[in-house]
C-alpha cells in the first residue's frame, strides 16, 4: 500500500503526450498539437484543479511548458509541463493526481529547511530555472497563473535572492571540477 501524503502545496510534472494523461479522448487530442493548444491545455488543467475546491476558495496556480531542457549535455528532453498548486486546505496526493489525470509519481510535495515561505519561493523559481543558471532560462512571461499570482512581479521581488543562490551554486559547481 502506498503511503498516504496529505498537503496543501503540490508540484507536478508530465510529458505532453496523450498516453501519459488520464483524460477523455477529446481532451487528449489537444496534446497532439500542444504548441497550438497550449492555452487550452493549461485552462483544462487549471479547471480540473478548481474542481477540488469551492467556487469562492482561492487556489494559487502556475504552469509552464519546458521544451528546451537538455539531458546529459546534448539531447533535448521531451516537452513537458511543470505546475505548482497551493490549495487553501490539505488534500490527499492521490486525489490531486486523479483530478489532474496523472500518476501519483508525477506529483510531489515541496520540502525545504527554510519553512513554508521558502518552499513556495523555491517551487515557483523552479518553473523558469531562476536558481539554476546552468539550465535553460525560461521567460517569466511563459508562466500561466490565471491571475492567481503575478508571476513576473514575484520573480522581480525575489530577484536578488534568486541571483545570490544561483551565484553560490555556480561557485560550488566550479569547486567540484
Amino acid at each position: 500500500m502506498k503511503k498516504r501524503i496529505i498537503n496543501k502545496r503540490f508540484l507536478f510534472e508530465q510529458q505532453l503526450k496523450p498516453k501519459f494523461w488520464d483524460w477523455s479522448v477529446q481532451d487528449k487530442q489537444l496534446l497532439d498539437d500542444w504548441e497550438t493548444n497550449k492555452d487550452k491545455i493549461f485552462r483544462l488543467i487549471f479547471d480540473r484543479v478548481r474542481t477540488l475546491v469551492e467556487e469562492d476558495e482561492f487556489v494559487e496556480f502556475a504552469i509552464v511548458v519546458h521544451d528546451r531542457d537538455i539531458s546529459y549535455g546534448a539531447k533535448l528532453v521531451e516537452p513537458h509541463v511543470h505546475g505548482y498548486i497551493d490549495f487553501p486546505k490539505k488534500f490527499d496526493l492521490s486525489k490531486v493526481a486523479s483530478v489532474l489525470g496523472v500518476e501519483r509519481e508525477r506529483i510531489e510535495t515541496p520540502k525545504s529547511k527554510g519553512g513554508r515561505a521558502y518552499t513556495r519561493i523555491n517551487a515557483l523559481a523552479y518553473l523558469i530555472h531562476a536558481k539554476d543558471k546552468d539550465k535553460y532560462q525560461y521567460p517569466a512571461s511563459d508562466v500561466e497563473t490565471f491571475d492567481t499570482l503575478d508571476y513576473e512581479a514575484f520573480i522581480n521581488q525575489n530577484k536578488e535572492d534568486l541571483e545570490k543562490y544561483a551565484a553560490k551554486k555556480n561557485v560550488r559547481n566550479q569547486m567540484k571540477v
